[in-house]
């Protein structure tokens, strides 16, 4: 299974992929494809990118042109680890 989101900005369009699950020790990775296409849709750069994905680690959802370019400049094949930061609003009463 895979999913594929499409985000245009200006006149270049990005691709984003979830292909397989790459399943290792003692480590799982999200395999992510990135493309880059230009206003006629002709490859301009192509990136593949490894998220850990065992308990702890969230893969990004690309959903908005900003979280695409915060990982755009790893270099091809680089294996990642996220983890999910959480933010709380605290106030002292």
């Amino acid at each position: 299974m895979s999913i594929k989101n499409t985000i245009k900005k200006g006149n270049a369009t990005y691709e984003v992929k979830y292909a397989g699950v790459w399943i290792g020790e003692p480590a799982s990775y999200q395999r992510m494809l990135f493309r880059k296409y230009d206003e006629a849709g002709k490859l301009i750069a192509e990136r593949e990118l490894f998220f850990r994905c065992n308990i702890g680690f969230v893969t990004p959802e690309f959903d908005d042109y900003e979280v695409i370019r915060r990982f755009w400049n790893y270099p091809n094949h680089a294996r990642l680890e996220v983890k999910a930061k959480m933010l709380y609003d605290v106030k002292e009463v």
